[in-house]
């Protein structure tokens, strides 16, 4: 039996008031665009195109070769003072901020989300790593960055910023910006624009949305309920926070797998009501596009899967989960050779996640031959 949950508090009343008004103004700027216009996505990380929807498949041996040829970085946690709990947000907030961020630069692949190496034989080790510390005061928000070069341990780039609370969120770009510049990689004109755009003008609703992401990623019940309500929150003070719509519908997609109570279709229509909602403000939104990739690979409609899968690698061919989500398209067209690629590339870039979700957590949508075939190529990898 279901224990009752207590009454919503004011705050959160209000919260999701605010929220219900925001999605119904998306829907209604959605049907507009559905019926008078559509959305291109610049994506030159791949060399694919996406226009309304279609795709032009990117080269998946060309992302494989890069992802072992290509400079590659990690962010180590930035530190925060002891007992200083809204510089502990921000630290959290660039640590995530600049590898999806580094992400999207073509010619650069960033390792993992805390700088450890992504396999014991270190053919995931990064060349360059980025870390530092954050000090927040009354009136300042100091933080200290640096880069250094993994193998000579030699100090690349180091900078101390100070900037005032409301400025706190010009913090990730300006300092991803500057690593790109002091990184041997191109940035064109595309990359340099994403890597200084901040994803909402509100510091108060970043916050709220960092909260969310660490009660997310604790990969419980509770935990999942409890981030979409943050995520809720952080829409109800910016209701433009596309991040913040795709990490919704990242929580109900949570809600999809077996092991959870609600009901599978219904936690995957809103999912695609939110990953829809989060596109119709940011057609560049990563996450968005792989959750409407795992819901039409649900539904085994692997074209649109795949559409919506390179979309996302476009933005962002530093992804892991893509890659991951690949590999399982692969499977499910009983295509495992292509799926080796596939999970290698996943696995160099973030064994600790996700592979992780690629096999050991499964989908649900296949079957058992599929699920063998999975664990051929897994074994053919070593794993």
């Amino acid at each position: 039996m279901k224990s009752r949950r207590p009454p919503a508090t004011p705050r959160q009343r209000k919260a999701a008031l605010a929220f219900a008004v925001a999605v119904a103004v998306l829907g209604l700027l959605g049907w507009w665009a559905v019926k008078f216009g559509s959305t291109t996505v610049e994506s030159p990380a791949t060399g694919s195109t996406s226009v309304a929807g279609a795709t032009t498949w990117p080269d998946e041996a060309a992302l494989a070769r890069l992802a072992e040829d290509l400079p590659t970085i990690s962010i180590r946690p930035f530190e925060a003072a002891p007992g200083d709990a809204r510089a502990a947000t921000i630290a959290r907030g660039l640590d995530w901020d600049l590898a999806e961020r580094l992400g999207q630069v073509t010619g650069l692949r960033v390792v993992g989300s805390d700088g450890r190496d992504a396999s014991p034989d270190r053919q995931a080790s990064a060349g360059y790593v980025v870390g530092g510390s954050v000090q927040s005061g009354t009136s300042t928000i100091r933080v200290h960055a640096a880069l250094a070069d993994r193998q000579s341990g030699r100090q690349l780039w180091t900078a101390r910023l100070e900037k005032a609370p409301g400025e706190v969120l010009d913090l990730p770009g300006e300092i991803a910006v500057k690593l790109a510049g002091a990184l041997p990689v191109p940035v064109n004109e595309l990359e340099r624009r994403r890597l200084s755009s901040p994803h909402t003008r509100s510091p108060q609703a970043f916050e709220t949305f960092m909260r969310g992401e660490a009660a997310f990623l604790a990969r419980s019940a509770d935990g999942n309920a409890r981030a979409r309500e943050l995520f809720r929150e952080a829409i109800s003070i910016d209701p433009r926070f596309a991040r913040a719509y795709a990490a919704i519908a990242m929580t109900h997609v949570e809600d999809s797998r077996p092991w959870r109570d609600k009901g599978r279709e219904e936690s995957l229509a809103e999912a695609g009501r939110m990953a829809e909602a989060a596109l119709l403000i940011d057609p560049a939104s990563r996450d968005a596009h792989w959750v409407r990739s795992y819901i039409a690979l649900s539904e085994r409609r692997l074209g649109d899967a795949k559409a919506a899968i390179g979309q996302a690698l476009a933005v962002d061919p530093s992804f892991a989960d893509a890659y991951a989500l690949l590999a399982w398209i692969h499977i499910l067209e009983d295509e495992p050779s292509r799926a080796v690629p596939m999970l290698r590339v996943a696995i160099r870039l973030d064994s600790a996640d996700a592979s992780r979700r690629a096999w050991l957590e499964g989908m649900p949508m296949a079957d058992e031959g599929q699920r063998r075939r999975l664990g051929d190529a897994l074994r053919e990898l070593g794993h």
